[in-house]
């Protein structure tokens, strides 16, 4: 009786770890499928044009922004003036191998430019920290395609 007792238990505990683990990876699918369809249904990890255009200088903007939400698949900011800037996710991976963290409440200087996608991100700098990080070389280019 106890034997039997201990093994559905057992299977009962597999069968919902299963469960959670399936709603977890289709959470992060569905996340994955958003984020392409907002990018015009490009690959994850394809190059868009704006990570290749140059882009003068005098075009640059900076702005600060507080870390809003943290994800795998990248980090999202609201912007002082209320609008929405995200280094999306090849952009925030290369952030976090440069050794840049950040946390929820956070306020980050943003060095970038805006194009018709919204705000590209150049340059971090996490005030709370003091943690910096480029994202973009001088004419705009992504740095982690190099």
């Amino acid at each position: 009786m106890i034997k039997k007792l201990l093994l559905t238990t057992l299977f009962s505990a597999a069968a919902l770890l299963l469960i959670v683990g399936g709603v977890n990876r289709t959470l992060d699918r569905l996340a994955q499928v958003s984020e392409s369809n907002q990018t015009g249904g490009q690959r994850a990890g394809a190059t868009t044009h704006a990570e290749h255009e140059s882009v003068a200088i005098g075009q640059w903007e900076t702005a600060v922004a507080t870390v809003t939400n943290i994800r795998n698949n990248g980090l999202w900011l609201r912007l002082s003036d209320g609008t929405q800037a995200r280094a999306r996710r090849a952009a925030w991976e290369y952030a976090q191998e440069q050794g840049f963290t950040a946390q929820i409440g956070d306020k980050i200087s943003l060095t970038g430019y805006t194009t018709t996608g919204g705000f590209e991100i150049v340059t971090m700098h996490n005030q709370e920290n003091g943690l910096e990080v480029a994202l973009r070389d001088e004419n705009g280019r992504a740095l982690w395609h190099k």
